[in-house]
């Protein structure tokens, strides 16, 4: 995954929006006031934060990710976060192994093709301590339907933005969330689960996080626009889209998802 790969919003507010808790509620009577946490592709740190706001500040908190382009400056962040650079498709280092009560990742479909997920999940397992879980949280992007929130929204612009994207990525849409619990199970986690949460379950919070969504796919269309990938829509086009897809939003279009939460447990001995 490069520094510059553009993905979903992975914020501590937008995950209790889209799956209602921070740290799954199965897991939370298991962390201790001196937990220890890492969040894998941290970005800003958001959910970082959030985590102190449910479970208290005496835990320690750590955000792993490729680059510190997005790292909150030192006087936005609480005294119990700490922010790594760490590529998690390679071996952490030996201080951070075995460390951690809870282990959370979320959204890298954007990123990750086919084979990235095993190795990925072979990098961020040895971190756990004995007994502790992982909490990765990915969507459906493969079943992405763009909806209508009134009779007479206007669909057709988010429509060929959802279709641009899904055909560009293609395939690599088909794994993370379909591939995770069967990886889990070959690398002897027990106690594996899934809980799947509609993306427009709040009625509130369909279009704001429809654009949350759109967003990120715009900032993906144009990084690929910059490289000249073939077949890319021209920053020109990408504006002009962009216009009028916030008027689908206007209209009350979004888009809908499902969203796998998947859970293991690192065995105690």
């Amino acid at each position: 995954m490069s520094p510059d790969h553009y993905e979903y919003a992975r914020g501590g507010a937008e995950s209790e929006r889209t799956v209602g808790y921070c740290v799954h509620p199965k897991i939370r009577p298991t962390l201790g006031p001196n937990a220890r946490i890492a969040d894998i592709g941290t970005a800003t740190g958001a959910w970082l934060e959030a985590c102190n706001e449910e479970l208290g500040t005496g835990i320690t908190l750590d955000g792993f990710d490729i680059s510190d382009l997005n790292f909150p400056p030192p006087e936005r962040t609480s005294p119990n976060v700490h922010f790594h650079i760490v590529d998690a498709k390679q071996p952490f280092a030996a201080q951070f192994l075995g460390q951690y009560d809870l282990v959370h990742i979320r959204f890298m479909a954007s990123a990750n093709t086919r084979d990235c997920w095993a190795v990925m999940a072979r990098c961020v397992i040895p971190l756990l301590k004995p007994g502790g879980y992982i909490q990765w949280e990915e969507p459906d992007l493969w079943q992405v339907r763009v909806l209508r929130n009134e009779a007479d929204s206007c669909t057709d612009n988010l429509g060929h933005l959802v279709h641009y994207w899904s055909s560009s990525v293609g395939e690599n849409l088909l794994y993370g969330f379909s591939t995770l619990p069967h990886i889990y199970q070959l690398l002897g986690l027990v106690e594996r689960f899934e809980d799947v949460i509609a993306s427009d379950r709040l009625l509130h919070n369909r279009i704001p996080s429809s654009k949350i969504s759109a967003q990120a796919a715009f900032g993906w269309a144009r990084l690929r626009a910059g490289n000249g990938a073939a077949g890319a829509l021209s920053m020109e086009q990408l504006d002009e889209l962009e216009r009028a897809v916030e008027r689908d939003f206007d209209s009350g279009a979004y888009i809908r998802y499902d969203i796998f939460v998947i859970v293991g447990r690192k065995p105690l001995q």
